[in-house]
């Protein structure tokens, strides 16, 4: 008996590691916020292709919306219309490529795919993938909702079992222009999940109910042609599960997570429809759980910059080298190239 109740309590503490995971991922992953900038301003082109599919380490990230379709077939309009151009005598008329406006509705989707590695093998995977719509109300305001379903499953690498977890989540998500330069967005979402932990003989499974709020404000300015943006936001996330084991207590995990940081750039046209991009940002990321004060475990700093060169309809290279440092016990430094 005492065996049987041991085991479960560590597959108690293995769902707990379960939902810390999915928290740390829904805090690393804004899909509504990396999209309110070009919705409020009202950008549709630029995209050469209808979806992008890039790495980001050991992860990879996939994104496409109606808005990228459009953009995508309005460049290869004009494509076509150039090709044909060139091929016939000066004089021929040929019509012009349709201007492409931002639609008022945009239907979009990402996905972001992250393994489990220990001792360099391989033990697991996690897939978070967000769809969603947003309406532009008019200049100064953007109404929207989504849903994230996330699937992961993980082995054990100190002996036979796994944990995993599929849960669903959905809201609604809104930006307002309060001056030319300050944008207010706002966003919630409730779902629950069925999450599952097993080791060795015992097994036992939670029902789980997940909540998620955000507020944040985002400020853009043009200095001497540099382009100066700063973003703000502070993000709660809670997930609690039901007691799945009699005299154990229920397994909750939340995280409120305070985020800022500065991004300073430049549009250079360098001739040949090319222009390079270079950029320095800033990111702070403080755990505001304690009470009374900041809690610095877990805060993270990170410095970066470099150079995007971008030709339309052709390639877009951007290199990123960054260092970030991370207080936990002690601090951890890190440094990144992408």
């Amino acid at each position: 008996m005492h065996e049987w109740r041991g085991e479960l309590l560590r597959d108690a503490i293995l769902s707990r590691e379960l939902l810390q995971s999915r928290v740390d991922r829904t805090l690393a992953t804004d899909p509504a916020n990396d999209r309110i900038n070009n919705r409020m301003n009202g950008e549709a082109g630029g995209a050469s292709a209808p979806f992008a599919l890039s790495p980001d380490g050991n992860n990879t990230n996939f994104n496409t919306s109606l808005t990228q379709w459009g953009s995508a077939m309005s460049e290869a309009d004009k494509e076509a219309i150039e090709s044909a151009r060139k091929q016939l005598s000066k004089d021929a008329k040929l019509p012009q490529p349709a201007k492409l406006k931002a639609p008022k509705l945009d239907l979009w989707a990402r996905a972001h795919h992250s393994p489990f590695e220990a001792d360099d093998t391989k033990i697991g995977d996690a897939l978070t993938t967000y769809v969603g719509g947003d309406y532009r109300v008019d200049r100064d305001l953007l109404v929207g909702g989504l849903v994230q379903v996330d699937e992961s499953n993980r082995g054990l690498t100190a002996g036979p079992g796994s944990i995993a977890g599929q849960a669903y989540m959905a809201g609604p998500y809104m930006a307002y222009r309060v001056t030319p330069n300050i944008t207010v967005d706002a966003k919630t979402a409730w779902g629950v999940a069925r999450d599952s932990a097993m080791a060795d003989s015992a097994s036992t499974s939670f029902a789980t109910n997940r909540m998620l709020s955000e507020a944040g404000v985002s400020g853009s300015w043009d200095i001497n042609k540099w382009q100066l943006s700063q973003k703000g936001a502070v993000t709660y996330v809670d997930e609690t599960s039901t007691a799945a084991i009699p005299g154990v207590a229920g397994t909750s995990v939340d995280s409120t997570r305070l985020r800022v940081g500065p991004e300073l750039k430049r549009q250079i046209d360098v001739g040949a429809n090319k222009s390079i991009e270079p950029f320095v940002y800033y990111k702070k990321s403080l755990n505001m759980d304690q009470v009374g004060g900041l809690d610095l475990t877990g805060s993270q700093d990170s410095v970066g910059g470099g150079l995007t060169l971008n030709k339309p309809n052709a390639y877009q290279i951007r290199a990123t080298p960054d260092f970030t440092e991370t207080a936990a016990e002690s601090i951890d430094n890190s440094v990144a190239g992408r």
